[in-house]
Protein backbone atom coordinates (compact mmCIF):
# COMPACT_ATOMS: atom_id res chain seq x y z
CA UNK A 1 0.00 0.00 0.00
CA UNK A 2 2.83 2.39 0.81
CA UNK A 3 4.57 1.66 -2.50
CA UNK A 4 1.32 2.08 -4.44
CA UNK A 5 0.82 5.41 -2.73
CA UNK A 6 4.23 6.46 -4.03
CA UNK A 7 3.27 5.51 -7.59
CA UNK A 8 5.29 2.27 -7.72
CA UNK A 9 3.55 -0.24 -10.02
CA UNK A 10 6.25 -2.91 -10.39
CA UNK A 11 8.87 -4.09 -7.89
CA UNK A 12 11.74 -6.48 -8.64
CA UNK A 13 13.63 -7.33 -5.44
CA UNK A 14 16.39 -9.11 -7.38
CA UNK A 15 17.69 -5.71 -8.54
CA UNK A 16 18.03 -4.43 -4.96
CA UNK A 17 21.47 -4.26 -3.40
CA UNK A 18 22.07 -7.25 -1.13
CA UNK A 19 24.56 -5.36 1.05
CA UNK A 20 21.98 -4.34 3.72
CA UNK A 21 20.82 -7.96 4.06
CA UNK A 22 24.42 -9.18 4.31
CA UNK A 23 25.13 -6.52 6.93
CA UNK A 24 22.02 -7.49 8.89
CA UNK A 25 22.86 -11.19 9.02
CA UNK A 26 26.45 -10.27 9.81
CA UNK A 27 25.07 -8.56 12.91
CA UNK A 28 23.07 -11.71 13.71
CA UNK A 29 26.28 -13.76 13.64
CA UNK A 30 28.09 -11.17 15.78
CA UNK A 31 25.25 -10.80 18.30
CA UNK A 32 26.42 -11.30 21.89
CA UNK A 33 30.01 -11.46 20.59
CA UNK A 34 29.61 -14.90 18.99
CA UNK A 35 26.42 -16.32 17.51
CA UNK A 36 27.60 -18.41 14.55
CA UNK A 37 25.33 -21.38 15.16
CA UNK A 38 22.11 -20.18 16.85
CA UNK A 39 19.18 -22.49 17.47
CA UNK A 40 15.71 -21.56 16.22
CA UNK A 41 14.65 -19.85 19.44
CA UNK A 42 17.89 -17.86 19.70
CA UNK A 43 17.76 -16.81 16.03
CA UNK A 44 14.14 -15.66 16.33
CA UNK A 45 14.90 -13.55 19.39
CA UNK A 46 18.06 -12.08 17.85
CA UNK A 47 16.26 -11.31 14.58
CA UNK A 48 13.46 -9.43 16.37
CA UNK A 49 15.87 -7.50 18.57
CA UNK A 50 18.11 -6.42 15.71
CA UNK A 51 15.17 -5.56 13.45
CA UNK A 52 13.78 -3.08 15.99
CA UNK A 53 17.29 -1.79 16.70
CA UNK A 54 17.83 -1.10 13.00
CA UNK A 55 14.63 0.93 12.93
CA UNK A 56 15.78 3.01 15.88
CA UNK A 57 19.45 3.37 14.93
CA UNK A 58 20.48 2.38 11.45
CA UNK A 59 24.24 2.35 11.99
CA UNK A 60 26.74 2.60 14.84
CA UNK A 61 30.52 2.90 15.00
CA UNK A 62 30.70 -0.53 16.63
CA UNK A 63 29.14 -2.26 13.60
CA UNK A 64 31.62 -4.36 11.65
CA UNK A 65 30.42 -3.00 8.31
CA UNK A 66 30.39 0.21 6.31
CA UNK A 67 27.65 2.76 6.82
CA UNK A 68 24.71 2.20 4.49
CA UNK A 69 23.38 5.65 3.51
CA UNK A 70 20.09 4.24 2.16
CA UNK A 71 16.84 5.17 3.87
CA UNK A 72 14.41 2.43 5.01
CA UNK A 73 10.97 2.29 3.38
CA UNK A 74 9.25 1.95 6.77
CA UNK A 75 9.98 3.25 10.24
CA UNK A 76 8.39 2.76 13.63
CA UNK A 77 6.48 6.04 13.47
CA UNK A 78 4.86 4.99 10.19
CA UNK A 79 3.94 1.58 11.62
CA UNK A 80 2.11 3.21 14.54
CA UNK A 81 0.80 6.28 12.74
CA UNK A 82 -2.70 7.25 13.85
CA UNK A 83 -3.86 8.28 10.36
CA UNK A 84 -2.84 5.02 8.73
CA UNK A 85 -4.14 2.76 11.51
CA UNK A 86 -7.23 0.76 10.63
CA UNK A 87 -7.91 -0.22 14.26
CA UNK A 88 -9.28 1.80 17.17
CA UNK A 89 -7.96 5.33 17.29
CA UNK A 90 -4.86 5.73 19.45
CA UNK A 91 -2.52 8.69 19.46
CA UNK A 92 1.15 8.20 18.64
CA UNK A 93 2.07 9.18 22.20
CA UNK A 94 -0.22 6.50 23.68
CA UNK A 95 1.26 3.88 21.34
CA UNK A 96 4.76 4.94 22.39
CA UNK A 97 3.77 4.61 26.05
CA UNK A 98 2.40 1.12 25.43
CA UNK A 99 5.57 0.09 23.58
CA UNK A 100 7.78 1.56 26.33
CA UNK A 101 5.77 -0.16 29.06
CA UNK A 102 5.99 -3.49 27.22
CA UNK A 103 9.74 -2.99 26.81
CA UNK A 104 10.21 -2.32 30.54
CA UNK A 105 8.08 -5.32 31.49
CA UNK A 106 10.08 -7.53 29.13
CA UNK A 107 13.37 -6.29 30.60
CA UNK A 108 12.12 -6.87 34.15
CA UNK A 109 10.90 -10.36 33.30
CA UNK A 110 14.11 -11.52 31.62
CA UNK A 111 16.41 -9.86 34.17
CA UNK A 112 14.49 -11.53 37.01
CA UNK A 113 14.71 -14.90 35.27
CA UNK A 114 18.46 -14.47 34.73
CA UNK A 115 19.15 -13.51 38.37
CA UNK A 116 16.73 -16.15 39.69
CA UNK A 117 18.76 -18.74 37.78
CA UNK A 118 21.88 -17.58 39.62
CA UNK A 119 20.06 -17.92 42.98
CA UNK A 120 18.79 -21.42 42.12
CA UNK A 121 22.31 -22.45 41.14
CA UNK A 122 23.53 -21.27 44.56
CA UNK A 123 21.08 -23.68 46.21
CA UNK A 124 23.15 -26.64 44.94
CA UNK A 125 20.11 -28.90 44.77
CA UNK A 126 20.69 -32.66 44.84
CA UNK A 127 17.07 -33.79 45.25
CA UNK A 128 15.35 -34.57 41.92
CA UNK A 129 11.98 -33.31 43.19
CA UNK A 130 13.53 -30.01 44.29
CA UNK A 131 15.31 -29.65 40.96
CA UNK A 132 12.05 -30.18 39.11
CA UNK A 133 10.38 -27.51 41.25
CA UNK A 134 13.07 -24.87 40.81
CA UNK A 135 14.24 -25.54 37.24
CA UNK A 136 12.62 -26.18 33.86
CA UNK A 137 13.41 -26.74 30.20
CA UNK A 138 14.41 -23.73 28.11
CA UNK A 139 11.51 -21.52 26.99
CA UNK A 140 10.77 -17.88 26.12
CA UNK A 141 11.35 -16.86 29.73
CA UNK A 142 15.02 -17.82 29.41
CA UNK A 143 15.94 -15.68 26.40
CA UNK A 144 18.70 -13.74 28.19
CA UNK A 145 20.07 -16.90 29.78
CA UNK A 146 20.32 -18.73 26.45
CA UNK A 147 22.18 -15.76 24.95
CA UNK A 148 24.78 -16.03 27.72
CA UNK A 149 25.56 -19.68 27.00
CA UNK A 150 29.12 -20.17 25.79
CA UNK A 151 28.15 -23.17 23.69
CA UNK A 152 24.86 -23.70 21.86
CA UNK A 153 25.28 -27.47 22.02
CA UNK A 154 25.17 -27.82 25.80
CA UNK A 155 23.40 -25.74 28.45
CA UNK A 156 25.66 -24.94 31.39
CA UNK A 157 23.62 -22.16 32.99
CA UNK A 158 20.62 -22.65 35.28
CA UNK A 159 17.13 -22.26 33.77
CA UNK A 160 14.71 -21.45 36.63
CA UNK A 161 11.09 -22.54 36.63
CA UNK A 162 8.28 -20.01 36.34
CA UNK A 163 7.44 -20.57 40.00
CA UNK A 164 11.03 -19.84 41.04
CA UNK A 165 11.03 -16.62 39.01
CA UNK A 166 7.74 -15.51 40.60
CA UNK A 167 9.13 -16.36 44.03
CA UNK A 168 12.29 -14.35 43.30
CA UNK A 169 10.23 -11.36 42.16
CA UNK A 170 8.03 -11.50 45.27
CA UNK A 171 11.04 -11.63 47.60
CA UNK A 172 12.74 -8.71 45.82
CA UNK A 173 9.56 -6.63 45.90
CA UNK A 174 8.87 -7.29 49.59
CA UNK A 175 12.51 -6.68 50.52
CA UNK A 176 12.67 -3.32 48.75
CA UNK A 177 9.39 -2.19 50.30
CA UNK A 178 10.44 -3.26 53.80
CA UNK A 179 13.87 -1.60 53.57
CA UNK A 180 12.31 1.62 52.33
CA UNK A 181 10.06 1.90 55.39
CA UNK A 182 11.91 -0.08 58.08
CA UNK A 183 15.57 0.04 57.13
CA UNK A 184 16.48 1.44 60.57
CA UNK A 185 15.11 -1.57 62.49
CA UNK A 186 17.09 -4.46 63.96
CA UNK A 187 16.88 -8.09 62.75
CA UNK A 188 16.05 -6.97 59.22
CA UNK A 189 16.82 -10.31 57.57
CA UNK A 190 14.70 -12.31 60.01
CA UNK A 191 11.81 -9.83 59.81
CA UNK A 192 11.73 -9.86 56.01
CA UNK A 193 11.94 -13.65 55.91
CA UNK A 194 9.05 -14.02 58.38
CA UNK A 195 6.97 -11.51 56.45
CA UNK A 196 7.48 -13.32 53.15
CA UNK A 197 6.78 -16.80 54.56
CA UNK A 198 3.54 -15.61 56.18
CA UNK A 199 2.35 -13.77 53.07
CA UNK A 200 3.03 -16.27 50.24
CA UNK A 201 2.27 -19.97 49.81
CA UNK A 202 5.14 -21.04 47.48
CA UNK A 203 3.10 -24.03 46.34
CA UNK A 204 5.43 -24.61 43.37
CA UNK A 205 7.81 -26.48 45.71
CA UNK A 206 6.64 -30.11 45.62
CA UNK A 207 9.31 -31.63 47.86
CA UNK A 208 7.85 -31.97 51.37
CA UNK A 209 11.14 -33.25 52.83
CA UNK A 210 13.33 -30.27 51.88
CA UNK A 211 10.67 -27.60 51.34
CA UNK A 212 11.31 -25.47 54.45
CA UNK A 213 15.11 -25.63 54.29
CA UNK A 214 15.38 -24.95 50.55
CA UNK A 215 12.83 -22.14 50.68
CA UNK A 216 14.62 -20.47 53.59
CA UNK A 217 17.94 -20.65 51.75
CA UNK A 218 16.37 -19.30 48.56
CA UNK A 219 14.84 -16.34 50.43
CA UNK A 220 18.07 -15.52 52.29
CA UNK A 221 20.21 -15.57 49.13
CA UNK A 222 17.67 -13.43 47.27
CA UNK A 223 17.45 -10.87 50.10
CA UNK A 224 21.23 -10.57 50.30
CA UNK A 225 21.63 -10.11 46.55
CA UNK A 226 18.99 -7.35 46.57
CA UNK A 227 20.81 -5.27 49.18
Amino acid sequence: QILKGQGVKLLRPRFFSSDPIENFFGQVRAYNYRNNDPNCHSFQSTFKSLLITRFLQFHKDTFNCEDDPANPILNLKQLFNEKESSGPGHSVSSIEKIVEQARRERINMHSRAFTAGWVVRKLQLSCDVCKKSFTSDENDLHEWISHREFSKNKNRLCYPSEGAVRCFGAVISETNEYLENNGHNNNILQNIKSLIVSKYSFDFINCTEHRSRVLEKFIIITIRCSQ
